[in-house]
Formats: C-alpha cells, sequence, structure tokens
C-alpha cells in the first residue's frame, strides 16, 4: 500500500479520518494526529493516529508506505510516544473551542 506525493509534506488538512491537527516527523517517517468530532456527542472529539515511511521509488517520485525497517523502529516509537503525549488524556473532554 503506498501514495504517491511529489513532496513529503504534502497532507491535505481535512480527508475521511477527519482534520489533521498536527504532523510530526523525524527524517523520512511521519505520524499525523486526526481529531474527528462525535455525531452523537456535541464537543466530544475522537483522536486516531497514521503514520507513513517515505521514500523515492526508482523512478524519483515520492511514495509513501506503512511498512517499517528494523532500522526505523525505535524511532517511530519515538515519534508515536511523542503522538501519545499530544493527545488529551480522556477523549470524552470537551475539546477548548467548545469549552466554557
Amino acid at each position: 500500500m503506498s501514495t504517491n506525493n511529489t513532496n513529503p509534506d504534502t497532507t491535505s488538512k481535512s480527508t475521511a479520518n477527519g482534520e489533521r491537527v498536527r504532523t510530526l516527523r523525524d527524517g523520512l517517517l511521519f505520524v499525523t494526529i486526526w481529531a474527528q468530532p462525535s455525531t452523537k456527542t456535541p464537543g466530544r472529539i475522537f483522536h486516531s493516529v497514521s503514520f507513513e515511511r517515505r521514500y523515492q521509488d526508482k523512478s524519483g517520485a515520492w511514495r509513501g508506505t506503512k511498512s517499517l525497517r528494523p532500522h526505523d523502529l525505535q524511532r517511530m516509537a519515538a515519534l508515536l510516544q511523542q503522538a501519545h503525549d499530544l493527545i488529551p488524556k480522556r477523549e470524552d473532554e470537551p475539546s477548548e473551542s467548545t469549552a466554557a
């Protein structure tokens, strides 16, 4: 499974995953935090995290993969820990924009 972008930093801000909150990067490793508003509970936000390793194929086109090489694992684990630390501890707390 791969995606094709000409620039490793290009990602749309909103997708079916929700709205991109933040993208963390270490070299060609990326972790993106997404926020998706609840359709049942106003003010409740659910978060998800996606990851990707970018590379250039033989023709020079940028591609993304969910596969990691052994030497990527510790760096990706550090990015995922940073993402974990940035996501609110309780997802049932109202978002800052809806808090009074």
